[in-house]
């Protein structure tokens, strides 16, 4: 295990946090009576 793996790790999740935060919002806006939740939320 190299020691730059925690930041690799560190960077995909917080991305991923602000895609659960943001994306779904976005669907929300555009197809509010098509919304679903994230898979991966």
């Amino acid at each position: 295990m190299l020691p730059g793996n925690p930041r690799l790790i560190s960077l995909p999740t917080a991305a991923q946090l602000r895609s659960t935060t943001y994306f779904p919002e976005l669907l929300k806006r555009s197809h509010p009576d098509q919304f679903r939740p994230a898979p991966y939320a």
